[in-house]
Protein backbone atom coordinates (compact mmCIF):
# COMPACT_ATOMS: atom_id res chain seq x y z
CA UNK A 1 0.00 0.00 0.00
CA UNK A 2 2.85 2.34 0.87
CA UNK A 3 4.56 1.77 -2.49
CA UNK A 4 1.30 2.30 -4.38
CA UNK A 5 0.69 5.58 -2.53
CA UNK A 6 4.20 6.82 -3.26
CA UNK A 7 3.90 5.95 -6.96
CA UNK A 8 0.47 7.59 -7.20
CA UNK A 9 1.79 10.84 -5.71
CA UNK A 10 4.89 11.20 -7.88
CA UNK A 11 4.94 14.38 -9.96
CA UNK A 12 6.04 14.88 -13.54
CA UNK A 13 5.94 12.38 -16.34
CA UNK A 14 5.15 9.38 -14.10
CA UNK A 15 1.61 8.11 -14.43
CA UNK A 16 -0.56 5.01 -14.42
CA UNK A 17 0.97 3.19 -11.43
CA UNK A 18 -0.01 -0.47 -11.37
CA UNK A 19 0.74 -3.38 -9.06
CA UNK A 20 1.73 -6.37 -11.18
CA UNK A 21 2.47 -8.85 -8.37
CA UNK A 22 3.27 -8.93 -4.66
CA UNK A 23 6.41 -6.83 -4.95
CA UNK A 24 6.35 -5.67 -8.56
CA UNK A 25 4.95 -2.36 -9.71
CA UNK A 26 4.92 -0.57 -13.04
CA UNK A 27 4.57 3.05 -14.00
CA UNK A 28 4.28 4.74 -17.36
CA UNK A 29 6.86 7.43 -17.96
CA UNK A 30 6.36 9.78 -20.88
CA UNK A 31 8.58 12.45 -22.28
CA UNK A 32 10.46 13.73 -25.29
CA UNK A 33 13.73 12.04 -24.25
CA UNK A 34 12.64 8.70 -22.73
CA UNK A 35 15.94 7.63 -21.17
CA UNK A 36 16.46 10.95 -19.39
CA UNK A 37 12.86 10.98 -18.16
CA UNK A 38 13.14 7.41 -16.86
CA UNK A 39 16.44 8.04 -15.06
CA UNK A 40 14.90 11.06 -13.31
CA UNK A 41 11.71 9.14 -12.47
CA UNK A 42 13.69 6.20 -11.08
CA UNK A 43 15.74 8.54 -8.91
CA UNK A 44 12.52 10.10 -7.57
CA UNK A 45 11.03 6.69 -6.85
CA UNK A 46 14.17 5.47 -5.08
CA UNK A 47 14.32 8.63 -2.98
CA UNK A 48 10.62 8.47 -2.09
CA UNK A 49 10.84 4.78 -1.15
CA UNK A 50 14.25 4.93 0.54
CA UNK A 51 12.99 4.17 4.04
CA UNK A 52 9.68 2.74 5.22
CA UNK A 53 8.44 3.43 8.74
CA UNK A 54 7.09 0.34 10.51
CA UNK A 55 4.20 0.71 12.99
CA UNK A 56 6.62 0.34 15.91
CA UNK A 57 8.70 3.29 14.62
CA UNK A 58 11.62 1.31 13.20
CA UNK A 59 12.79 2.27 9.74
CA UNK A 60 13.07 -0.38 7.07
CA UNK A 61 15.24 0.34 4.03
CA UNK A 62 13.57 -0.62 0.77
CA UNK A 63 15.70 -1.83 -2.11
CA UNK A 64 14.28 -0.83 -5.47
CA UNK A 65 15.20 -2.94 -8.47
CA UNK A 66 14.21 -1.05 -11.60
CA UNK A 67 14.09 -1.99 -15.23
CA UNK A 68 12.51 -0.24 -18.15
CA UNK A 69 11.78 -0.53 -21.83
CA UNK A 70 11.25 2.18 -24.41
CA UNK A 71 8.49 1.83 -26.97
CA UNK A 72 10.04 1.57 -30.40
CA UNK A 73 6.80 2.17 -32.28
CA UNK A 74 3.52 3.94 -31.67
CA UNK A 75 1.65 0.67 -32.13
CA UNK A 76 3.73 -1.42 -29.67
CA UNK A 77 1.42 -3.43 -27.45
CA UNK A 78 1.51 -2.66 -23.73
CA UNK A 79 2.01 -6.37 -22.96
CA UNK A 80 5.18 -6.46 -25.05
CA UNK A 81 6.46 -3.28 -23.42
CA UNK A 82 5.78 -4.66 -19.91
CA UNK A 83 7.42 -7.95 -20.82
CA UNK A 84 10.55 -6.15 -21.95
CA UNK A 85 10.60 -4.07 -18.78
CA UNK A 86 10.28 -7.26 -16.75
CA UNK A 87 13.42 -8.71 -18.38
CA UNK A 88 15.27 -5.50 -17.48
CA UNK A 89 13.94 -5.57 -13.92
CA UNK A 90 15.02 -9.20 -13.49
CA UNK A 91 18.53 -8.19 -14.51
CA UNK A 92 18.44 -5.28 -12.05
CA UNK A 93 17.45 -7.65 -9.25
CA UNK A 94 20.34 -9.96 -10.07
CA UNK A 95 22.99 -7.25 -9.82
CA UNK A 96 24.56 -5.62 -6.77
CA UNK A 97 22.93 -2.33 -5.77
CA UNK A 98 20.02 -3.03 -8.16
CA UNK A 99 20.96 -0.49 -10.85
CA UNK A 100 18.46 0.90 -13.30
CA UNK A 101 18.56 -1.39 -16.35
CA UNK A 102 17.28 -0.61 -19.85
CA UNK A 103 15.86 -3.48 -21.90
CA UNK A 104 18.16 -4.88 -24.50
CA UNK A 105 17.23 -7.91 -26.67
CA UNK A 106 20.18 -9.87 -25.25
CA UNK A 107 18.45 -9.82 -21.84
CA UNK A 108 15.66 -11.98 -23.27
CA UNK A 109 18.15 -14.43 -24.75
CA UNK A 110 20.11 -14.64 -21.49
CA UNK A 111 16.97 -15.12 -19.39
CA UNK A 112 15.62 -17.79 -21.73
CA UNK A 113 18.98 -19.59 -21.57
CA UNK A 114 18.91 -19.40 -17.76
CA UNK A 115 15.38 -20.84 -17.64
CA UNK A 116 16.46 -23.66 -19.95
CA UNK A 117 19.56 -24.37 -17.84
CA UNK A 118 17.46 -24.48 -14.66
CA UNK A 119 14.95 -26.87 -16.24
CA UNK A 120 17.84 -29.04 -17.47
CA UNK A 121 19.41 -29.21 -14.00
CA UNK A 122 16.10 -30.01 -12.31
CA UNK A 123 15.49 -32.72 -14.91
CA UNK A 124 18.97 -34.16 -14.27
CA UNK A 125 18.23 -34.34 -10.54
CA UNK A 126 14.83 -35.92 -11.13
CA UNK A 127 16.20 -38.45 -13.63
CA UNK A 128 19.31 -39.07 -11.53
CA UNK A 129 21.58 -38.42 -14.49
CA UNK A 130 24.34 -36.86 -12.43
CA UNK A 131 27.14 -39.38 -12.13
CA UNK A 132 29.94 -39.79 -9.63
CA UNK A 133 33.52 -40.07 -10.71
CA UNK A 134 36.43 -40.67 -8.39
CA UNK A 135 39.80 -39.06 -8.86
CA UNK A 136 42.78 -40.52 -7.01
CA UNK A 137 44.95 -38.25 -4.92
CA UNK A 138 48.50 -39.47 -5.36
CA UNK A 139 51.48 -38.84 -3.11
CA UNK A 140 54.21 -37.51 -5.39
CA UNK A 141 57.13 -38.97 -3.45
CA UNK A 142 56.21 -42.62 -4.08
CA UNK A 143 53.11 -42.60 -6.33
CA UNK A 144 50.87 -44.16 -3.68
CA UNK A 145 47.15 -43.39 -3.80
CA UNK A 146 46.41 -41.75 -0.43
CA UNK A 147 42.79 -40.68 -0.97
CA UNK A 148 40.15 -40.16 -3.61
CA UNK A 149 38.14 -37.11 -4.48
CA UNK A 150 34.48 -37.57 -5.41
CA UNK A 151 33.45 -35.53 -8.44
CA UNK A 152 30.04 -35.10 -9.99
CA UNK A 153 29.47 -35.03 -13.72
CA UNK A 154 26.38 -34.30 -15.80
CA UNK A 155 25.80 -36.45 -18.85
CA UNK A 156 22.93 -35.74 -21.23
CA UNK A 157 20.94 -38.50 -22.92
CA UNK A 158 22.70 -37.69 -26.21
CA UNK A 159 26.09 -38.37 -24.59
CA UNK A 160 27.17 -34.73 -24.35
CA UNK A 161 28.56 -33.38 -21.11
CA UNK A 162 27.62 -30.31 -19.11
CA UNK A 163 30.63 -28.74 -17.46
CA UNK A 164 30.63 -28.62 -13.64
CA UNK A 165 31.66 -24.97 -14.10
CA UNK A 166 28.13 -24.48 -15.42
CA UNK A 167 25.87 -26.69 -13.30
CA UNK A 168 27.60 -26.37 -9.88
CA UNK A 169 27.29 -22.54 -9.65
CA UNK A 170 23.75 -22.84 -11.01
CA UNK A 171 22.86 -25.43 -8.36
CA UNK A 172 24.27 -23.10 -5.68
CA UNK A 173 22.33 -20.14 -7.07
CA UNK A 174 19.08 -22.14 -7.11
CA UNK A 175 19.61 -23.65 -3.68
CA UNK A 176 19.93 -27.16 -5.16
CA UNK A 177 23.55 -27.85 -4.21
CA UNK A 178 22.51 -30.17 -1.36
CA UNK A 179 20.51 -32.28 -3.84
CA UNK A 180 23.50 -32.33 -6.19
CA UNK A 181 25.72 -33.44 -3.28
Amino acid sequence: RHVAEVLHDLPGPVSEPARLSADTFAVLVTGAVPDIEVVAAAASIREALGMFSLPDGRLLPLDVAAGYAVSEADDMQMGELLGRAEYAMARSRSLDRSPLVRFDPTLRLERDAAVTAEADLRSALRERSLVERYQPIVRLTDGAVVAVEALVRRMRADGSRVSPDVFIPLSEQLGLVVEVD
